[in-house]
């Protein structure tokens, strides 16, 4: 006659099995990693040459200026000190900037995979004008090279800038050039040469687009920002430093509405250095731009405040089989459970080949998932 088995014999057999069962389970949870790290590297392929998540910044004016320097050196091993002249570039932002964003969406396959991408129109128009109080910033406007004025936009990836864009300064259209971004956006953008004295204000109007996927941060600079985006996506994500203050999501889309002043940024109109690239939020559709060596040494006044707006695709199917994974412990956890309790004490016995067949259909299950 067989000996029986104690409860806690029969509970210690019951968990030994189950963490036998753990190899295999794990096993699919790495298959199921593989494929989730394939699908994003198609996504990646399927967005190459289209444009990268895009942060955009600007206006800003910036003016050439000259100041006095002191340095040490080292002469005849002696240390003197020597006042030299130096230029260095003024940052103005403006006193209100008003963008409009409309956000095209498009779905682009690779074989059975997806991605999401976009081409963002921007319109906005911009005032710039000295502070009253600008004697107090340390500058003198006789040191001012006015002649060598910009007006700098920001976009992180200009691969996806389109041809159509134009710049109005006080109602004559700029040519526009080439590179000479901000910082935020990684030196990275176009700007344009303008004729101004400072006595009366600028006013800019300006139309661009570009050309991105998966998200869009927009870098506020100056007195008021008001950024309104539309779009017929019908999943947005709203990350970074500023929440829209009105938005409204649908099936057919969504529109959002943010307004941030220099007073919520802790920013003055007047910079003398330039602002950084956005730190990354703790939500992971918020992406910095790639900032280079020297666009990080110009930047040496801290990083920036920013908005993200991210298009997300709510329904992912490696997501949810990487999750259903994870739950593989707890069905197997609980139905072995089940089974020990008909053993115990309703007296049912369960065999070994019983846990270990019924184990085996449950990891199965996640294998064909």
């Amino acid at each position: 006659m067989a000996t029986e088995r104690s409860p806690g014999f029969k509970l210690f057999f019951a968990g030994l099995i189950g963490l036998v069962l753990i190899i295999p389970l794990m096993m699919v949870y790495a298959l199921s990693w593989d494929r989730q790290e394939q699908a994003t590297t198609a996504q990646k392929s399927i967005a190459e040459g289209w444009g990268g998540p895009q942060t955009m910044v600007g206006p800003v004016l910036v003016i050439p200026y000259t100041a006095d320097s002191t340095e040490t050196v080292t002469e005849n091993g002696q240390q003197k000190t020597r006042t030299v002249r130096v230029t260095k570039e003024l940052y103005l932002s403006p006193e209100t900037n008003s963008i409009k964003t409309d956000l095209k969406p498009e779905r682009k396959k690779k074989s059975i995979y997806e991605s999401v991408l976009f081409v963002a129109a921007n319109s906005g128009s911009a005032r710039f004008a000295f502070p009253a109080d600008f004697a107090r910033y340390g500058i003198s406007r006789e040191n001012l090279n006015f002649t060598g004025a910009e007006l700098r936009f920001g976009v992180s990836d200009a691969r996806g800038l389109q041809a159509d864009s134009k710049v109005l300064v006080n109602g004559q259209s700029r040519e526009l050039q080439p590179g000479k971004g901000l910082a935020a956006s990684g030196n990275s953008g176009f700007f344009t040469f303008i004729d101004w004295d400072g006595a009366s204000p600028l006013e800019v109007k300006y139309d661009f687009a570009f050309r991105g996927n998966k998200s869009l941060t927009m870098v506020p600079r100056g007195g008021e920002t008001n950024w309104e985006v539309k779009s017929s996506w019908p999943s947005p994500s709203f990350a970074g430093d500023f929440l829209p203050t009105k938005r409204t999501v649908a099936d057919s889309g969504f529109t959002s509405t943010h307004k941030v002043t220099n007073l919520a940024l802790g920013q003055s109109l007047v910079l003398t250095e330039d602002m950084g690239a956005p730190q990354p939020s703790g939500d992971r559709l918020y992406e910095a731009p790639m900032v280079s060596a020297s666009a990080a040494q110009q930047a040496i006044g801290g990083p920036s405040q920013a908005a993200t707006i991210g298009l997300i695709q709510p329904v992912d199917l490696y997501s949810q089989v990487d999750r259903s994974v994870k739950y593989g412990f707890l069905f197997i956890g609980f139905t072995f459970l089940a089974f020990l309790m008909f053993d115990v004490v309703a007296g049912a016995k369960v065999a070994a080949a019983e846990y270990l067949l019924t184990g085996a259909g449950l990891v199965l299950f996640f294998v064909l998932l």
